[in-house]
């Protein structure tokens, strides 16, 4: 989900005040509460209590917004600098790559279980 046009001036306004080394400092530290947020709902889904995991996903929420709104500053910043045709061709090229990983892996698995097949 993108930022409406409303939020992206304010994610702007936002950058122009703090600066870019700010709010590079600052993705990092959401990233941070954000690997801490997932941690946080897989221990509540192993613990099967469904009030802990509907706090946990809220928290979840909370955090994958705070990194959407950081990395849409530092987006902005960055296209200054690097065209948006540059981002999306990476996007694309990292998009293959792992969607060729995956084949990869599946025809490994075939493979394996062929070879445990005719072991066995």
């Amino acid at each position: 989900m993108n930022m409406n046009a409303k939020q992206t001036e304010k994610a702007l306004k936002i950058l122009e005040h703090y600066g870019e080394d700010k709010q590079r400092r600052q993705l990092v530290e959401e990233c941070a509460e954000l690997i801490q947020a997932v941690t946080k709902l897989e221990r509540a889904q192993e613990s099967g209590d469904i009030g802990k995991i509907t706090e946990k996903v809220l928290e979840l929420v909370g955090e994958l917004v705070d990194v959407r709104i950081m990395l849409q500053q530092i987006t902005m910043s960055l296209f200054q600098d690097v065209s948006k045709d540059m981002i999306y061709e990476q996007m694309e090229y990292k998009l293959q790559r792992q969607l060729d990983r995956i084949a990869k892996e599946k025809i490994d698995r075939i493979a394996k279980e062929k070879r445990t097949a005719n072991n066995g």
